[in-house]
């Protein structure tokens, strides 16, 4: 801050607007690091919601295929003629087994079933298996030391790709049959492409023993397993989401491309790029208004200060200007008017009087009173005052004295003070504003006594007496302003009533948003600017301590208006 102050105003100026744009690029690349990993987090919510769908179609299905086993294990006539030795017997029931068998295969879960006796004779075939495929899927099942055995994935000669459910046909604890069901692969890829969040999506189904059970893709294994080992080295181009299915242990993997992910979100970053050049470009050319109108026209008063300083200016300080460099302006040349006259002065007692040390001394004087000192303020409102005592007008030193004390109180460097000197600054104005109304505004100032050395924000109450006055006042009625401070609880109740012109619903709502959606002072109207800068200044100041629930509005058109604060009370230290 010392590096800061100590530079000149054009050095503190650019210095402020490079850390400006320095801020704006790094809350640029946060905010486009912040959407991109927003986008990120999205896709991975809805690949894992789309997985876990997956898994209950799954589970679902292979529900399903334990319910369609347990019935044919227990049904009668299946377990009749797997007993049956008798071929005219056997024909008969076959019939209906072969019936009973077709209609479970129209569950979309079963493409294939097969029933074998102990004999190895084929009761129902309803099945794709080449011999080979069936012989080893058999010994397998057979193999089995399990009532209910899922086989991994399985291939036939022909490529093509199934699970399969065996089960043990049992009467009065003996096995007298197998039972196998099939599922086509083709269900489980119609399935994964039913889920699919974009067509580059690509969803993988691997069985317990990671091997690959379908696919949305039409690769085939050894396509797949290359495919797999490009994902595994391109892993950072791609979002990756596995799930496990509990059932089995079967495995679900997702890969998205991020390109595809972050198109979705181009439109956000793009806008956020845009913003931030278009705030840059407002910023630089808001410096440029500051340097013009500010800068230039110090380094200018600059100038003809150093050249007055060192002689006789012949002609005032000049600048085209309408702001507080006008004031400045008329200040120093209103100086080196008075210098000017009061040297001339000085000259013409010289030749008057005798005595040098006179002269020297009344020279001393004059310069004194020429120059412009931080009490030059004071010094006048006294002499004010002290003009109203000798001419006897009260109205004059009543209003100075209290226009003096509002002034010093109000520049203190403090942000708290008692909450007995904010009750005489608000004295203090209402004394100067009841001067200007001719006594048409009646008071009362009601502050427990108990709080008078507690500490409040300063100049909290007196935005609020000059809002009421503003905005409230009527010429057709006397108005009355009623302030109050109590505690309550562990905060400071401070209630300003008053019975103006009130405000519409539609105002009070509107004052509401604003404290919602931004209280900072640079997008705030000048018309409500008391009232939203007290806000902020409670909200810094409290911080968390205090929220828009502690600043209460109530008012009625044509009635008056109630404005109810709770302020924290400052502990100790």
């Amino acid at each position: 801050m010392k590096f800061y102050k100590n530079n000149s105003i054009r050095k503190q100026i650019l210095i402020l607007a490079f850390t400006m744009i320095f801020m704006v690029v790094i809350t640029q690349i946060a905010y486009y690091v912040a959407v991109s990993s927003f986008a990120t987090k999205q896709s991975n919510q809805y690949v894992d919601e789309s997985l876990k769908n997956i898994n209950r179609q799954l589970e679902k299905s292979m529900n399903s295929i334990m319910h369609n086993a347990t019935l044919i294990s227990t049904n009668q006539s299946v377990k009749e003629i797997l007993l049956e030795n008798d071929s005219t017997n056997r024909y008969a029931l076959s019939k209906y087994i072969y019936d009973y068998m077709s209609y479970m295969i129209s569950s979309p879960y079963i493409s294939d079933i097969i029933l074998m006796d102990n004999q190895d004779r084929r009761l129902a075939a309803v099945n794709r298996l080449d011999p080979t495929s069936e012989r080893e899927l058999i010994k397998e099942v057979e193999a089995s030391q399990q009532w209910f055995y899922w086989t991994g994935t399985k291939k036939t000669l022909s490529n093509y790709n199934y699970t399969a459910l065996g089960f043990k046909i049992y009467e009065q604890n003996n096995i007298i049959g197998i039972g196998i069901i099939i599922t086509d692969a083709m269900y489980y890829q119609e399935t994964l492409k039913s889920n699919l969040l974009s067509q580059e999506q690509v969803l993988i189904l691997l069985d317990d023993n990671d091997i690959l059970l379908s696919t949305n893709s039409n690769k085939n294994d050894i396509l797949f397993s290359e495919n797999k080992d490009y994902f595994n080295n391109n892993l950072n181009d791609y979002l990756l989401n596995k799930y496990i299915v509990s059932e089995h242990q079967w495995e679900i993997i997702s890969y998205i491309p991020k390109d595809i992910i972050s198109e979705d979100y181009d439109f956000v970053k793009n806008t956020i790029v845009i913003m931030g050049i278009v705030f840059i470009s407002i910023m630089l050319i808001w410096m440029t208004i500051i340097v013009r109108n500010i800068y230039y026209p110090i380094r200018s008063l600059k100038e003809y200060i150093s050249k007055s300083t060192s002689s006789k200016p012949d002609t005032r300080y000049n600048f085209n200007t309408n702001n507080e460099i006008l004031t400045i302006k008329n200040t120093v040349n209103n100086m080196l008017d008075t210098i000017e006259i009061n040297t001339r002065k000085i000259f013409q007692q010289q030749t008057e009087m005798h005595n040098l040390e006179m002269v020297r001394k009344e020279i001393q004087l004059m310069n004194f009173f020429a120059q412009i000192n931080p009490h030059f303020l004071y010094n006048t409102l006294e002499t004010i005052r002290g003009l109203g005592v000798i001419n006897e007008e009260n109205r004059i030193v009543n209003i100075t004295t209290s226009l003096a004390a509002l002034l010093r109180y109000s520049i203190k460097s403090d942000s708290f003070v008692l909450v007995k000197k904010e009750e005489e600054a608000v004295k203090n104005y209402l004394n100067i504003i009841n001067i200007r109304y001719n006594e048409e505004i009646a008071y009362t100032i009601d502050i427990d006594k108990s709080l008078h050395d507690e500490k409040i924000i300063k100049m909290i109450i007196q935005p609020f007496v000059e809002n009421a006055i503003k905005h409230g006042y009527d010429l057709e009625k006397p108005m009355t302003i009623q302030i109050k401070l109590t505690k309550e609880h562990h905060k400071m109740r401070l209630t300003i009533a008053d019975n103006g012109l009130g405000m519409k619903n539609s105002k009070i709502n509107e004052i509401y948003q604003r404290f919602r959606s931004d209280y900072s002072l640079n997008k705030i109207d000048n018309e409500n600017i008391g009232l939203f800068n007290t806000f902020a200044r409670l909200k810094l100041l409290y911080g968390n301590e205090f929220n828009i629930n502690d600043f209460i509005i109530l008012s009625e058109e044509d009635i008056g208006t109630i404005i109810t604060i709770y302020i924290p009370i400052i502990k100790s230290n």
